[in-house]
């Protein structure tokens, strides 16, 4: 017998995760992360991983706030 699946992200890095976390936020239920090697292992974990808020674009102005709000209360958002 074969499962089945809504959604397949392939690649656990950054990417990977968000995108699976935000299926997941959609009510996704039946989604799989394929990851040939280990979660955040490739180039993830070698980023400097800064969190940058001044931008001049106004847009990325915006969008640099609300990330960082959702980093800031990311336990609560997935724990």
């Amino acid at each position: 017998m074969s499962e089945t699946f809504d959604a397949i992200v392939i690649g656990g890095g950054v990417i990977g995760a968000s995108t699976l976390f935000q299926l997941t936020e959609l009510g996704c239920r039946k989604a799989l992360l394929i990851e040939r090697g280990e979660i955040a292992g490739g180039m993830t974990a070698h980023s400097s991983g800064i969190v940058r808020t001044h931008y001049s674009v106004p847009a990325n102005v915006e969008i640099a706030r609300a990330s960082l709000a959702m980093f800031e209360r990311f336990r609560d958002l997935c724990c």
